[in-house]
C-alpha cells in the first residue's frame, strides 16, 4: 500500500538528492536538516487525526527522504574526519548499528505499545531532533567541501580546531596524504 511505500520512496529520492543538496549547501546543513525532517515529521505522525492515512503516507514520505538524504550526507562526512587505516570500520560502526536499532525499536514498540498506545509511539520519533542539535554544536563542516567552495579561511579553522584536539590529547596527526 501507499502508506507502507511511501517512507521507502522517500528514502530513494532522499538519497537521490543527497549528493546534489550536500554539494550546494554542505555536509553539515544536509545532515541537520536531514535528522530534523526525519524526527519532525515522525513525531508529527502522533498528531495525525485517526482516518489521516494521506497525512500518514506525506508525513512517512518525509520521514524517509529525511532520513536517507541526512545519512547521505553524514556518512561522507565521518569518512572525510576517520584515519585512512580506520575508514572501513569506522563507517561499518556508523551503517551497522542501523540494524540494531531497527530491532531494538521493534522490540521496544512491543513493550511501550500497551501502555502509551501507538500515538504515543510515534512522539518518540521526535527523539532525533536531540541529534541533530547535538550535530550542530559538534560536528564540523567539511575542510574539503569548504576549500572546494572557496572558503580556505574556514577550512584552515576547522583544521586548526582537529589538530588541538589532538594536541590536548598528546597525539599527532599522521601526514597529509597526496
Amino acid at each position: 500500500s501507499i502508506m507502507l511505500m511511501s517512507a521507502g520512496i522517500g528514502a530513494m529520492l532522499g538519497a537521490f538528492a543527497a549528493g546534489f543538496l550536500a554539494d550546494r549547501f554542505g555536509r553539515k546543513p544536509l545532515a541537520i536538516s536531514g535528522v530534523l525532517l526525519c524526527g519532525l515529521t515522525s513525531g508529527a505522525i502522533a498528531f495525525i487525526p485517526e482516518d489521516g492515512w494521506v497525512a500518514f503516507a506525506i508525513l512517512r514520505f518525509f520521514v524517509g527522504f529525511g532520513l536517507a538524504a541526512g545519512a547521505a550526507a553524514a556518512v561522507p562526512a565521518i569518512v572525510e574526519f576517520a584515519p585512512t587505516r580506520h575508514r572501513t570500520l569506522v563507517t561499518s560502526l556508523v551503517v551497522v548499528p542501523v540494524a540494531f536499532g531497527v530491532l531494538s525499536a521493534s522490540v521496544t514498540a512491543s513493550f511501550l505499545l500497551p501502555l502509551v498506545g501507538w500515538r504515543g509511539l510515534a512522539a518518540v520519533g521526535f527523539l532525533p531532533i536531540i541529534l541533530a542539535i547535538l550535530t550542530m554544536i559538534i560536528m564540523p563542516e567539511s575542510p574539503r567541501w569548504l576549500e572546494s567552495r572557496g572558503r580556505e579561511t574556514e577550512a584552515s579553522a576547522v583544521l586548526d580546531r582537529i589538530e588541538a584536539s589532538f594536541a590536548r590529547e598528546g597525539r599527532v596527526l599522521p601526514a597529509p596524504v597526496a
